[in-house]
């Protein structure tokens, strides 16, 4: 079973962390200098990504990096991009993940997605790891999905790896995540660490729909299509 894992390059997690603001460039400068870290961060970003400035990625580092010390976890996020990639500073790995950490554990989606690929390397960085592992005993359900995943997709995957994706999918999806809902469906329709129940699949289906999961809502549609395509064939007859 395959499921879909977003790859995010860092370099399109700079630009992916957009607000779209429509506050004039020198008005966030203004408030960057007096010490907003938000300004601080957006200022950075307008200066990497060129928007209503000049590009300058040494200026933009170093304003994320302000607004990082004050804990913004966007900017956080996006100076570990910046040490990963060489953005207006030397590549330093070890310093990307540090703040890829910082952030990852304040719930920023790009920061925990570094993070989560990372630390299923197999070399993968410490802190990286340390950092999953806190996220999983904190019953973080991107994570727990993330993980879940992961074994399920082993080629070496056993049946005590199928079970424990299994416990980490429904903690997840009681967490909301309908992707892990969904997966579910397929588990209880393949019998992939549970026995197969189509009663308890169609259930997790409706759940993941529930949810607004864009592949379970299609699924449903096409069942109810099919289900009123034979309605009429019974007519019919």
């Amino acid at each position: 079973m395959k499921a879909r894992i977003t790859h995010v390059a860092p370099l399109l997690l700079c630009c992916a962390l957009l607000s779209g603001c429509s506050t004039s460039t020198y008005t966030i400068l203004k408030r960057a200098q007096q010490g907003d870290p938000q300004a601080q961060y957006e200022y950075g970003r307008r200066l990497l990504t060129g928007q209503h400035t000049k590009p300058d990625p040494v200026f933009a580092y170093q304003w994320f990096a302000v607004a990082a010390g004050q804990g913004h976890p966007k900017a956080q996020a996006a100076l570990g991009a910046c040490y990963q990639r060489g953005l207006g500073t030397p590549r330093n790995e070890k310093l990307a993940f540090k703040w890829y950490n910082k952030a990852a554990v304040q719930n920023e989606e790009h920061a925990l997605q570094a993070v989560l690929e990372q630390a299923d390397k197999q070399k993968s960085n410490a802190a990286a790891r340390r950092t999953l592992q806190t996220l999983l005993n904190a019953e973080h359900p991107m994570a727990e999905l993330y993980l879940a995943t992961r074994l399920l997709m082993n080629d070496a995957c056993t049946e005590s790896d199928r079970q424990q994706a299994v416990d980490l999918l429904r903690y997840a999806a009681m967490s909301g995540s309908g992707e892990a809902a969904f997966l579910l469906f397929m588990c209880y329709t393949e019998g992939s660490g549970v026995y197969p129940s189509p009663r308890l699949a169609l259930g997790w289906l409706v759940i993941a729909a529930e949810l607004e999961y864009e592949p379970a809502l299609r699924l449903i549609h096409e069942l109810q299509d099919i289900a009123k395509a034979q309605c009429g064939t019974f007519a019919l007859d």
